[in-house]
């Protein structure tokens, strides 16, 4: 099978099996696009981003928070809307605490990001310390609440906060012992400031969830003796593609629209965008597939685009678009598969191109 790729994005493809048993061909483009600072058109990068072919964080991985998520899944049923970046102090003055956020259409979501800070202990129990000053603070769910603890005695049962593992702030016991001078979280949600140890808060990113954190992992599926027995290695007849959503449920949108809004507020660095606002229209997204079998019609549809990735601090920002082909037995039905989309500008020049690969 080859594929012609008519544009600027690079694009791959690779073969899935839904939960009936049922084989897919999943075509899978991404374009990388110039962060337009001055509301100008959006211009394709002269190096366009790679797909990811597998997840990566910001340390460890399992230990750190996600960062890129392997683009090659079968389905996303809603739009994931992803921000890697950091909190800036307006007009680049030290500040201990700064309000973020973006807009994209409809969507909307806006945090507070503090400096470092601790608890303090004292005569009246515990208090928030004083958040040190910053002009810049590194924004993921490394610093949001969550954490894990290790205990020597229960090795066995350690205690997570699930929700974000590698958070910072949980605390196994929180009824016990004393919390003078533990970090405290450097993210909190509008309207909900973190005040006590002894509460949980809704951690505060960003970035991708973690795919076994249960806001995720409840659309696994189940994997018991009745699935090894009956279904395995298919995935269970309870598996939701809402799992390979990789935003949480408050950055999902149904669709993503050419012409969209975006706006960002206090994430880009000052000396870019002295207001701290950044407001740029998503491009022309209409990317088309025709899928020639070896034998029959030529198929053509439209690729949806489930994933909008903004990096601020690296100037660009990308979409990602999908389309599957049902298959009778393998992706060998298929000669070729062609990708075309509308002219687009590069940062330099003019892009149009037709690169042919075998795969």
């Amino acid at each position: 099978m080859h594929i012609i790729n008519r544009t600027a994005y690079v694009a791959d493809y690779t073969t899935a099996t839904d939960k009936s048993g049922r084989k897919h061909l999943v075509v899978i483009i991404k374009g990388t696009y110039v962060l337009p600072l001055r509301d100008e058109k959006a211009q394709l990068m002269e190096t366009q981003l790679p797909l990811w072919v597998a997840d990566s964080a910001t340390g460890e991985l399992g230990w750190s928070a996600p960062e890129y998520e392997c683009d090659y899944v079968l389905n996303k049923p809603q739009c994931d809307v992803l921000l890697l970046g950091t909190a800036y102090a307006p007009q680049g003055i030290p500040t201990d605490r700064v309000a973020v956020g973006f807009k994209v259409g409809k969507l909307n979501k806006a945090f507070y990001v503090t400096g470092k800070r601790t608890w303090v202990g004292g005569l009246f129990g515990v208090s928030p310390g004083d958040p040190a000053p910053f002009t810049s603070q590194a924004i993921s769910y490394d610093v949001a609440f969550g954490g894990y603890k290790y205990s020597p005695v229960h090795t066995d049962n350690p205690a997570v906060f699930l929700q974000n593992p590698v958070g910072i702030g949980f605390q196994k016991n929180p009824e016990r012992g004393s919390f003078d001078g533990m970090p405290m979280p450097q993210t909190e949600a509008a309207g909900a400031p973190i005040r006590s140890p002894r509460r949980h808060y809704t951690p505060m990113s960003f970035g991708p969830v973690g795919r076994s954190w249960p806001q995720r992992a409840q659309y696994a599926g189940t994997y018991d003796a009745a699935w090894e027995e009956d279904t395995f290695p298919f995935l269970p007849a309870d598996f939701d593609e809402r799992y390979f959503q990789a935003a949480p449920e408050d950055q999902q949108l149904p669709v993503l629209t050419a012409g969209e809004r975006v706006t960002l507020f206090n994430l880009t660095h000052p000396a870019l965008t002295p207001s701290g606002r950044l407001d740029f229209t998503l491009p022309n997204l209409m990317v088309r597939v025709r899928f020639h079998p070896k034998q029959g019609d030529v198929t053509s549809a439209t690729a949806r685009a489930d994933t909008l990735l903004i990096e601020p601090d690296q100037q660009r920002f990308s979409v990602t678009w999908r389309i599957s082909l049902r298959l009778r037995r393998s992706s060998e039905e298929i000669d070729l598969v062609e990708i075309i989309a509308p002219l687009i500008e590069t940062s330099q020049h003019t892009a149009s191109h037709s690169a042919a690969h075998g795969l």
